[in-house]
């Protein structure tokens, strides 16, 4: 089966210093594949340095320069921050499938 992302850009979201205004930054919707599933390829690629996953139903993945960090935001709640994806798909969603390392 084929999987379909639908990737949008926009150049003003995000606060002043964000990867999007600075295209380096782009939010993904899964639409035939889990939001999960959609998270675990992303971190697979070590060009990714900014990851989000976001309880609205998309990731952010950014190219960044720095040192890679992971994030997850849940609706009215602050961002939390993870070293490893693991810690951060657990803490989303306990019933999420395994995650296979890089």
């Amino acid at each position: 089966m084929e999987q379909l992302i639908l990737a949008y850009y926009n150049r003003k979201a995000g606060v002043e210093n964000s990867y999007h205004r600075k295209e380096l930054g782009v939010d993904l919707v899964p639409i035939s594949v889990p939001l999960e599933e959609l998270f675990v390829l992303a971190y697979s690629y070590s060009e990714i340095k900014g990851i989000g996953l976001y309880d609205d139903g998309h990731i952010h993945i950014d190219l960044r320069e720095a040192e890679g960090i992971i994030w997850i935001k849940k609706r009215g709640k602050r961002c939390e921050y993870f070293s490893e994806p693991v810690s951060a798909l657990e803490s989303f969603s306990p019933f999420s499938a395994s995650f296979h390392s890089r």
